[in-house]
């Protein structure tokens, strides 16, 4: 029990780590702010949207955590 509450707070300072700190120091660099990274597929109000920007935010928050534990 004790382990997942101190993997849901580790999440989250990694989470904030990655979105606070890091994406925008990219986004300097690189000019890109990856959390507003999308693609519409359609042309009317209600396409669905591919938020790729998120899943690339969360590949990194992936990447920090296993570097961290293994």
């Amino acid at each position: 029990m004790v382990g997942v509450i101190a993997d849901s707070a580790f999440t989250a300072v990694v989470t904030s780590l990655n979105t606070d700190i890091i994406s925008p120091i990219l986004g300097v660099f690189g000019g890109v702010d990856f959390s507003d990274l999308q693609i519409t597929l359609g042309t009317s109000k209600n396409s669905p949207v591919l938020k790729y920007g998120s899943f690339i935010t969360a590949v990194i928050n992936f990447l920090i955590i296993a570097m961290i534990i293994f």
